[in-house]
């Protein structure tokens, strides 16, 4: 299930999209790609702790600015062992959640792109 352009930030149209994760996760353990509005949402404090679970594969893809509005999040909470930042950029980064930007570089399972 892929997520976040075009979504908006109606905050009738998030929730609706939060239970639809919810159920895609939960019910049908359909992997996430979250992109652009979907990575707003959780910046945002109803959806930051609890959205997200271990339940399914989670693929997030933020540019730089969006990285660093999930980084400034208080209590975001990102699956340790279902989820993927590919950090896009200059250098594009490839690398699991629980591993942070600035150490990817130095473990073997992140990778870069810079082509």
């Amino acid at each position: 299930l892929i997520l976040g352009p075009g979504l908006g930030r109606c905050p009738l149209v998030l929730e609706a999209t939060a239970r639809i994760i919810r159920h895609a996760q939960h019910e049908l353990g359909l992997p996430l790609v979250m992109d652009a509005d979907a990575l707003f949402m959780l910046t945002q404090p109803q959806y930051a702790g609890s959205l997200l679970t271990n339940e399914s594969l989670v693929v997030l893809t933020p540019n730089v600015v969006e990285w660093k509005r999930l980084e400034q999040t208080e209590g975001l909470v990102l699956p340790e062992r279902t989820c993927w930042i590919v950090e896009k950029g200059a250098v594009d980064t490839i690398r699991p959640a629980n591993v942070s930007s600035s150490s990817s570089d130095k473990n073997p399972v992140g990778m870069a792109c810079n082509e």
